[in-house]
């Protein structure tokens, strides 16, 4: 049995007493409960699962806008950054659901960031923007994965064409259960899907009132209904212009089991209960508290027709942070009830102290973020600057509310950020009305319980695999040491793989960015080449879906009044993009170390390309630079440089420094000897060793590949087979978009953009400082910072900040 097995059976003996007394349960049960459903539900969350929240730099843009964004993948059952998550798929969406773009990420260390770049002649309208994983299609599908983005227009008409009011009634725990009062939760929302505040009566068959109600501005309460005799309900709406809507409520169940939950201070009481009609005898239920594959609590409850009601009750500092789900089973192990509510047992939520410091036009924005306990501690966090009074600062969604809440629940949850955005009473209760009606019947256990294993159609993606097999391979081929050599100068990378006994090589796990050329050679036992062709392929290959079906009438824009400004970007808005490398050269280029301390180039043309059939002739006809063949511990051949600078050099110990397109290769790479002369654009050596480093010591051979194509010559035979990648996006620097206008201008102040930094990493002091340029006229700004921690602190900061400027 697994670990939890052995926790629940401690639990069990620890609580035997009660259990015996309270319900007079046996192991046994419990023992069978395990096998049934606990089990399999263990095992179905067994697998690692990641979720993805993007923190945009504006909640809504203009035609003619870059969408900046940084995304934030972390394992839901765990709340942690995953670690997991390294090829991130993230696609934009028109209005009309034809794709705009399309990007692959890597994420590193639970994050990725990029851009999306509007036209000034895009259409307005609510924009799809997703993110995900190939691997979290396994358990949802792609429409879970979805944000709506609006592109503003002062066009923009509101899509709504009726006033229709959808009204449901959702029982607690599932059931309207004759003979009880119940606590019914009430849902309202319009064409758009949106909740609608409106008040309302339950009124009888005779017309007279039962309950009223009020819904929040999220369209959700809940009223007590007494079910105690068999009476037809309906639900009166009162419209503000004196028309009325009629809704007819679900009738009560003969039979049926019903959970209601309530929390006092630090306590949770369940009340299990039921109705003489349900059963005649006396039967089991098992209470199980439990959250994405962690079951928590455990009880055994015996109901008869004497005893209808059992009371449970456990402390909140037993369960998870966040949402937490109840489930009743039957004696048969079937899911009868079932509840979601949440619980915060512990603060999560660690702080940002900001202090602006002003000079001239530039701002130094000093960052500290402290743990829940005020302790510096290192985070990753993203920062967006917009200008005092802005429109774009208008968030409903957070990193925090997609942890704690959106990962318990399925569906789009209407401004998530609201239930986190104050401590009051009321928003607590809205909270619990939000997980009544959305939460309802969250799991399909029939699935879980499924004793056949599930079938999982992608895998967990990490890089790019490169496959191939060698064409006119024999069938028997004695060259058992065949390599295929892979070369990519876009992306630094030199590789090697052996050939197996059916001509199929593999390169795993490699790092391409988009558009990148490769290179593909075949190499003999002896590291020669073969001149062989190849075929090959790049996976995984990203296809998008296009077009998307959108969600219908869920366009409802507050800003469609508003005087929306179509010129306020300058036609050169797109300047020069920055790019930013992974990795800096260990060294600077060949012609910098070369000019500096008389090194020697020589460049290959197409009239010398086959005036050496090898790069080692080269080196010793025009640079006098021998080569020697050595063999490795294992037996592999390969040659080693000598400069022949006379008797000072015969002692050195160091090998010569080899760099192909400023990667630094070991001489047991073989690089000069199987790499086709015409596919170099210029071999540069330098004898002396002279700035080069420790490394560089016994001197360095500086090869720069060749990106075109070879010289094209009648006849030649292949030697390299090239293969074009559609890799990683590249990343690109933020740059402050060109303004027609500038403060004071209303439109400036209104939808502008300051600065966007989606990488801001504190040190272990938990400081930072970060500098911006604002306009002089700019008085002030909202600044919009989230991110978390390695052990799974989360920030989240909202603040308007005066700019004082001295005079």
């Amino acid at each position: 049995m697994k670990n939890f097995k052995l926790k629940i059976v401690i639990t069990i003996l620890i609580l035997l007493e009660i259990f015996t007394v309270a319900s007079g349960q046996d192991i046994s049960s419990i023992s069978d409960f395990e096998d049934a459903v606990v089990d399999p539900y263990l095992d179905y969350f067994s697998l690692p699962q990641e979720q993805i929240y993007t923190h945009f730099n504006k909640s809504s843009y203009l035609a003619g806008d870059a969408i900046w964004f940084k995304c934030y993948a972390f394992n839901p059952k765990t709340k942690l950054p995953s670690i997991i998550t390294k090829n991130l798929i993230v696609e934009l969406y028109s209005p009309d659901g034809k794709l705009v773009d399309q990007k692959i990420l890597n994420v590193e260390q639970g994050v990725a960031d990029h851009v999306f770049f509007l036209d000034l002649n895009d259409p307005i309208g609510k924009y799809t923007f997703r993110a995900y994983t190939s691997w979290m299609k396994n358990f949802d599908d792609l429409s879970s994965f979805s944000t709506y983005l609006d592109v503003i227009g002062s066009h923009q008409q509101d899509t709504l064409t009726d006033n229709k009011i959808d009204v449901q009634f959702l029982p607690e725990s599932g059931t309207l259960l004759e003979g009880f009062i119940n606590k019914v939760g009430i849902k309202a929302v319009d064409v758009n899907g949106k909740g609608v505040r409106l008040s309302g009566d339950i009124i009888n068959e005779k017309g007279m009132v039962v309950k009223s109600f009020e819904l929040n501005k999220l369209g959700m309460g809940n009223v007590f209904l007494d079910m105690t005799r068999n009476i037809k309900l309906n639900c009166r709406i009162n419209l503000t212009d004196d028309q009325e809507l009629i809704y007819p409520l679900p009738l009560a169940e003969k039979q049926g089991i019903i959970a209601q939950v309530n929390q006092y201070k630090d306590k949770i009481f369940v009340k299990v209960a039921t109705n003489g009609q349900t059963f005649l005898n006396e039967q089991t239920f098992y209470l199980m508290v439990h959250n994405r594959g962690q079951i928590q609590l455990l009880y055994s409850i015996i109901l008869d027709p004497e005893k209808k009601e059992n009371l449970v009750e456990f402390d909140k500092s037993e369960l998870i942070n966040g949402v937490n789900c109840l489930t009743i089973f039957n004696d048969e192990f079937e899911p009868v009830a079932e509840r979601l509510f949440y619980v915060s047992n512990t603060n999560i939520k660690g702080e940002i102290e900001g202090c602006l410091v002003i000079s001239e036009d530039t701002v130094f924005l000093e960052i500290s973020s402290l743990d829940t306990e005020g302790k510096p501690v290192s985070s990753n966090l993203s920062l967006s600057v917009l200008p005092g009074g802005s429109v774009s600062n208008n968030f409903s969604n957070s990193l925090m509310a997609e942890i704690l809440l959106k990962s318990g629940l399925k569906g789009t949850v209407e401004d998530p950020n609201y239930y986190f955005e104050g401590k009051d009473s009321v928003r607590l209760i809205d909270l619990d009305n939000l997980l009544i009606t959305q939460g309802w019947r969250k799991y399909n256990w029939q699935l879980i319980q499924d004793s056949t294993s599930k079938t999982l159609e992608y895998e967990i993606e990490e890089g790019f695999n490169v496959k191939g097999k060698v064409k006119r391979w024999p069938k028997r081929n004695s060259n058992e040491n065949c390599q295929v050599f892979l070369h990519s100068s876009d992306n630094s990378i030199l590789k090697l793989s052996n050939v197996d006994s059916l001509g199929g090589f593999s390169f795993d796990n490699l790092y391409f960015t988009d558009s990148s050329q490769i290179y593909l050679t075949v190499l003999n036992e002896k590291g020669n080449n073969m001149y062989r062709e190849v075929s090959a392929s790049v996976t995984p290959i990203y296809k998008s879906i296009s077009p998307i079906q959108t969600p219908k009438n869920m366009f409802t824009n507050p800003m469609a009044n508003f005087s929306v400004p179509t010129n306020l970007f300058s036609g050169d808005i797109m300047i020069e993009e920055v790019t930013v490398f992974g990795k800096k050269p260990e060294l600077p280029p060949a012609s910098e170390i070369f000019n500096a301390y008389g090194g020697k180039t020589y460049t290959i043309t197409e009239e010398n390309s086959e005036k050496y059939s090898d790069v080692r002739y080269l080196l010793r006809q025009e640079f006098g630079v021998s080569s020697i063949l050595m063999v490795d511990e294992s037996g592999k051949r390969y040659y080693k440089y000598h400069m022949n600078r006379g008797q000072n050099s015969i002692n050195l110990e160091h090998e010569v420094l080899l760099i192909v397109d400023d990667i630094p290769v070991s001489s047991s790479n073989n690089f000069t000897r199987y790499y086709p002369v015409s596919d170099i654009e210029s071999i540069s050596v330098n004898k002396t060793g002279y700035g080069l480093g420790a490394r560089g010591v016994d001197g360095a051979i500086i090869v720069k590949t060749r990106k075109k194509p070879v010289f094209n010559k009648p006849g030649q035979k292949m030697i390299v087979n090239k293969l074009k990648v559609r890799g990683y996006s590249t990343p690109i620097a933020y740059y402050t978009p060109k303004y027609k206008v500038l403060p004071p201008d209303q439109d400036y102040l209104k939808y502008a953009t300051v600065f966007w930094q989606p990488n801001v990493l504190t040190d272990q002091e938990g400081k930072t400082t970060i500098k911006f340029p604002v306009p002089s006229e700019l008085n002030s700004v909202e600044i919009r910072i989230e991110g978390f921690t390695d052990n799974g602190t989360i920030f989240l900061e909202n603040k308007k900040i005066k700019i004082l400027r001295s005079e």
